[in-house]
């Protein structure tokens, strides 16, 4: 029988800034690998990655007026493991 790898179980606390700077130092490699799409991968034909990236642009500022605390949250998980906002808003939400 083969063993399948078991998934992390994260335990964190305190704001949405805090819990994402926890979840973005734990999963670094996973955000970076998640977020490093590459410019001709796109989820739609006949776009863009940056067609892509703005639209998910436009969806982040009204993401960011409804529900601040996930942007928050996702910029502080963008922030712990270096790597670009917007990518990690597009790679979580917009599913690039």
């Amino acid at each position: 029988m083969t063993q399948r790898p078991v998934l992390p179980v994260l335990q964190v606390e305190g704001s949405h800034r805090d819990v994402g700077l926890q979840i973005g130092a734990a999963c670094a490699v996973a955000v970076r690998n998640a977020s490093s799409f590459d410019h001709g991968e796109t989820p739609r034909e006949g776009r863009t990655m940056s067609d892509q990236l703005r639209l998910a642009s436009e969806y982040r500022d009204v993401t960011a007026r409804e529900l601040p605390y996930l942007v928050e949250e996702l910029d502080a998980v963008a922030e712990a493991a270096d790597v670009d906002p917007l990518r990690v808003f597009a790679a979580s939400i917009e599913e690039i």
